[in-house]
């Protein structure tokens, strides 16, 4: 029984590696099969699609090749501009979140990370009339998804 579940175990460790390895490898197809249908964008642009990341001046179809589609969107204004949010990470996995501006153009104006929580154990994380205490970091030319 115990060489079974050992067995079973690895094979599905096994199949999570290769999975993973195969999404990645799929995912730089992606980026790639998008520069070449796209020679239009720039050198810099191009290079920052294949790498997996982001500059300020992309459109969306560009950023969507980069990082893929964002967890939630959110539409809205900005100082006064119609603006569109999206919005990546997850908190809840320890992973920042990457809040991404666009104008009514469709292109990238601004983006922001705001980096997850660090909690001793005990910690009183907030209450309900207490402003939230996560920490916002300004990124100014470019940020990787992971």
């Amino acid at each position: 029984m115990l060489k079974r579940t050992r067995q079973a175990a690895l094979g599905m460790v096994c199949t999570f590696l290769v999975w993973g390895c195969r999404s990645t490898a799929q995912e730089a197809q992606r980026r790639l099969e998008f520069v070449d249908a796209h020679p239009g964008i720039s050198e810099v642009m191009a290079q920052a699609i294949l790498d997996e990341e982001i500059l300020v001046g992309m459109d969306k179809t560009m950023v969507e090749a980069s990082w893929g589609r964002p967890a939630r969107i959110e539409v809205g204004d900005l100082e006064g501009q119609p603006m569109e949010l999206w919005i990546y990470g997850n908190v809840w996995n320890g992973e920042p979140l990457r809040h991404l501006f666009f104008n009514d153009d469709d292109v990238l104006v601004k983006f922001e990370v705001q980096n997850p929580l660090t909690v001793s154990p005990g910690e009183v994380v907030g209450k309900a009339n207490e402003p939230d205490r996560t920490v916002e970091h300004r990124e100014q030319v470019k940020s990787t998804p992971r």
